[in-house]
């Protein structure tokens, strides 16, 4: 295991890695992604890829250390089986769930968490003391840490300093009489939702190639997602869209089909992308070309870098108009683990002199976009907005799918 990926099959190329969702669905029972809107549950989805180091670009947002993982496009001649990769991403996360995710630990949080919530509800303050709820509640700093977790990724509490603040929305709802233990296993945390998740997770029903590199690199991805469909599991592909050719032979579509769209025009696809091959802003151009002519669900992503993307809406317009996919989101750029990597690479693009590792986290974090960012510029693409997220920083819009439509992807 590497950074948290855990690679399986012979030769290595295909590797997986719980994501951040799927770790808040076992711990909460209650929070998942935005592949809930298409009936994706958080826990039942195995985040994977079969091409976990080979990618024909070298993006300056690419969340994964390239510089030690990157061992070019050109995809080994000898490669493991689909059925194997399948089968070994399957018993990788149902292993991962028995070893790594204790279903105490989640239980216990749910009753601190009440008994934090009381504190709160006593006093009748919005802003609390660290220290005084450590003191009344004679919970741990890290139990109190542990469960503060929970309030503060549903943006329902901040942090700062020694003080907590909590959500103007969150104290109307807790006050509105509903109730603090139903509030909490509705909203935030439920014992029951949370040994359901962990039993439930155990029978993955979602694989999301995602993770790393070009999934389509794969010289067998159309038979590995028909490995995973005969399994009856749904299936989302993320690809960089420089393989048309490969895309429009597939004999097996995944369930959604993603293609990125880093860049409204070749120049800033260039700076952006850092492409590896020859015309790549051509090639991308191409499969957006074909989209409307694949037999599966499609959706074009804008992955949202502040201060380097999130312009010209009317190109990418322009962009979306010629591939009429199904759905068009805009998603904010995230950090994941150590972000000196993404800062070094954007530090380049500014021509900045970086003297500390502390300087090149603050440029990495300068291009997280917040949710309303996002939102804000989603909002001048023009298309209907249907679903966001503002803890995925997320906006779901409809191109070409019927408003009255359901969004959710019917089991194969």
């Amino acid at each position: 295991m590497s950074k948290g990926y855990v690679y399986v099959g012979d030769h290595h190329h295909s590797a997986l890695k719980p994501c951040y969702w799927f770790e808040e669905k076992l711990n909460t029972g209650v929070r998942n992604c935005y592949k809930s809107f298409f009936g994706v549950e958080s826990n039942l989805c195995i985040q994977a890829t079969p091409s976990v180091s080979y990618c024909t670009h070298s993006c300056v947002f690419c969340w994964r250390d390239i510089e030690k993982l990157d061992k070019g496009y050109i995809f080994p001649s000898i490669f493991d089986d689909p059925k194997l990769i399948a089968n070994d991403l399957i018993k990788a996360q149902v292993k991962l769930i028995r070893q790594k995710y204790n279903l105490e630990k989640p239980l216990n949080m749910v009753d601190n968490l009440k008994q934090m919530l009381r504190i709160f509800q006593e006093t009748g303050d919005h802003k609390l003391s660290f220290h005084l709820i450590t003191r009344m509640t004679k919970l741990s700093n890290n139990k109190v840490n542990s469960a503060l977790k929970y309030l503060i990724n549903g943006n329902l509490v901040k942090k700062r300093g020694d003080s907590l603040f909590f959500n103007t929305k969150f104290i109307r709802s807790l006050k509105s009489g509903i109730g603090l233990d139903n509030y909490v296993e509705t909203n935030i945390a439920s014992k029951i939702k949370i040994i359901q998740a962990h039993k439930d997770a155990l029978t993955p029903k979602h694989a999301a190639l995602s993770l790393a590199g070009e999934p389509i690199l794969y010289p067998a991805i159309d038979l590995l997602v028909h490995e995973f469909r005969k399994k009856n599991m749904t299936t989302f592909i993320v690809s960089n869209g420089t393989l048309p050719k490969k895309i429009s032979l597939m004999d097996h579509y995944p369930s959604q089909l993603y293609i990125t769209l880093p860049a409204s025009n070749e120049k800033d696809y260039k700076i952006i992308c850092r492409p590896k091959i020859k015309d790549g802003w051509m090639k991308l151009n191409t499969t957006l070309k074909n989209l409307n002519t694949l037999s599966c669900r499609t959706c074009v992503r804008i992955t949202g870098v502040k201060n380097l993307n999130l312009k010209n809406p009317s190109e990418y317009v322009k962009l979306v108009e010629e591939s009429n996919p199904n759905f068009l989101e805009v998603k904010g750029f995230t950090l994941e683990a150590s972000s000196l990597h993404i800062g070094r690479r954007l530090s380049i693009i500014k021509k900045d002199d970086i003297i500390s590792n502390k300087d090149l986290n603050k440029i990495a974090r300068s291009y997280v976009p917040s949710h309303q960012e996002i939102k804000n510029f989603a909002s001048k693409l023009g298309y209907p907005i249907v679903r966001e997220s503002e803890s995925s920083r997320y906006v779901l819009m409809l191109v070409n799918w019927n408003l009255n439509k359901d969004l959710k992807i019917a089991q194969p």
